[in-house]
C-alpha cells in the first residue's frame, strides 16, 4: 500500500497542479501569438480557443464512469493484497489445519478479480482517451482543409500553414 499510495500521490499531484498549469500555459501563449500574428484571421484564434471545449465536451461523461472503475479496481487490489498478508501471517495455521486448497482457490478469486477489474479500468481509459484524441483529431482535419484553402487562395503561406496548424495542434 505504501509504495502504490506513493505513487499515486504523485501522479495526483501532477494531473491536478502541474498538468492544468502547463496545459492552459501553453493555450494562452499559444492563443496570444496566433492573435497578434494572425489579426486578418480571427477564426483561427477562436478555432484554438474552442478546440479545447469540444475535447472537454467529448472526454467529460465518462469521468463519473471511470472513477468508479478505478475505485472499484483499487478496492479489489486492496482485497487482494490484504488476502496475502492475512495468508502470509496465518501459514502455520493454515497448514496445520490443512486448508491450503481453501487459501490457494481463495488467492486465486482475488487474483483473477483484482486483475479483472485493474484490465477493465486501464481499457475503458484508454477507449475514452481514444475517443478523445480522435474529436481532436477530426477537428484538426477540418481545420487542415480550411488553412489549405486559404494557401490555395494566397492569403497565407505554406511556411504560415505550417506554423498556424502546429500551435492549433
Amino acid at each position: 500500500r505504501v509504495r502504490s499510495d506513493s505513487n499515486s500521490i504523485i501522479g495526483i499531484i501532477y494531473t491536478v497542479i502541474q498538468q492544468p498549469v502547463i496545459a492552459l500555459s501553453a493555450f494562452a501563449v499559444a492563443l496570444v501569438t496566433l492573435l497578434s500574428a494572425y489579426p486578418d484571421f480571427p477564426f483561427i484564434a477562436l478555432w484554438a480557443v474552442g478546440a479545447m471545449p469540444m475535447y472537454v465536451a467529448a472526454t467529460t461523461p465518462f469521468a463519473r464512469r471511470l472513477r468508479r472503475r478505478a475505485q472499484a479496481a483499487s478496492a479489489a487490489g486492496t482485497a487482494f493484497t490484504s488476502n496475502i498478508e492475512e495468508g502470509m501471517d496465518n501459514m502455520l495455521a493454515v497448514q496445520s489445519l490443512g486448508a491450503n486448497e481453501t487459501e490457494r482457490e481463495r488467492f486465486r478469486k482475488d487474483s483473477a478479480e483484482s486483475f479483472k477489474r485493474i484490465r477493465f479500468s486501464t481499457l475503458a481509459l484508454g477507449l475514452v482517451e481514444t475517443l478523445g484524441e480522435a474529436s481532436m483529431l477530426l477537428l484538426e482535419l477540418f481545420f487542415f482543409v480550411y488553412l489549405a484553402g486559404h494557401v490555395i487562395a494566397g492569403d497565407l503561406s505554406v511556411g504560415d500553414f505550417s506554423v498556424v496548424l502546429t500551435y492549433v495542434v
